[in-house]
């Protein structure tokens, strides 16, 4: 696993600086950039949350 070289990040009210900071990461040969992986992860906690709450309430 990879990380692509990227940009620094600062948050100057924070102390927060972030060096090298970069856009995806190479698995297997794919470049999957971050915000895919955050989609990705949105879409199981939705699914699990749905899933939790129907069975919570009743629901099939």
């Amino acid at each position: 696993m990879l990380l692509n070289a990227g940009t620094n990040i600062n948050f100057p009210n924070l102390g927060i600086k972030l060096n090298d900071v970069g856009s995806s990461i190479n698995i297997f040969g794919f470049s999957i950039a971050y915000y895919g992986i955050a989609i990705a992860i949105g879409m199981v906690v939705g699914y699990l949350v749905a899933e939790w709450q129907a069975k919570r309430t009743g629901q099939n």
